[in-house]
């Protein structure tokens, strides 16, 4: 079944104050983080940011770059 609530004035203006002000968080990992781990310029560490940027996206954006770092620093 298809549902649509109606907003007020008072809603449909708050939604769109946020959604406006609203900003894409930025990937806290990047290639120079990894090769100051000791991994190679090249295809291994674009698979792990790809890797990485999949656990961040999972953790709805929560993860910081040192929570993303000891993770795979640890294994």
């Amino acid at each position: 079944s298809y549902f649509t609530a109606k907003l007020t004035d008072s809603q449909y203006h708050q939604y769109e104050q946020f959604a406006q002000q609203w900003q894409l968080p930025e990937f806290p990992v990047n290639g120079h983080d990894l090769q100051k781990l000791g991994f190679k310029e090249g295809k291994e560490i674009g698979l792990l940011l790809k890797k990485l940027e999949q656990k961040w996206q999972k953790s709805d954006y929560s993860l910081n770059k040192q929570q993303l770092l000891a993770d795979i620093s640890a294994g």
